[in-house]
């Protein structure tokens, strides 16, 4: 009688999938990080971007925690852009929300990172971000006889 074993082996990668397609680029995937105010004394606290390149379109979202009086509340800016083949990069920020940001931030792909600013009418961001830590699931079977 023969013993037929599954094992299933779960592998995490926190790189994106192992084959590349045809239209991507190297910058593709899912990107998060922080715009931080050079003034923080007077401008928003940070705020945290979440974006998905994919063939150099840019999306995605860009929330700061506000506070007004004595309540917080979280503003949403919808993220847009491009990637340019220079390794630049231009997110357009538009409001979501009514009291939400509305701006542009030019940025370089620097190494494994994408840094710029948000110069806005009174406050300067500097913005950084970095791949996000995906983790797909590879499921492995094995057949022991």
């Amino acid at each position: 009688m023969k013993l037929h074993a599954v094992f299933i082996i779960v592998a995490f990668l926190s790189i994106g999938p192992l084959h590349a397609q045809e239209n991507k680029n190297q910058f593709d995937g899912e990107w998060t990080g922080r715009a931080a105010p050079q003034d923080a004394k007077d401008c928003l606290q940070n705020g945290t971007y979440q974006i998905k390149i994919k063939d150099s379109e840019i999306t995605g979202t860009f929330d700061v925690r506000v506070k007004k009086e004595s309540r917080y509340r979280t503003d949403t800016s919808s993220v847009s852009g491009k990637v340019d083949p220079d390794v630049k990069a231009v997110l357009v920020l538009s409001p979501v929300d009514s009291t939400a940001r509305k701006s542009r931030v030019k940025g370089t792909f620097t190494g494994s990172e994408l840094r710029g600013e948000d110069k806005g009418p009174r406050c300067v961001y500097d913005v950084q971000l970095q791949p996000a830590l995906t983790l797909p699931i590879h499921t492995i079977r094995f057949t022991v006889i």
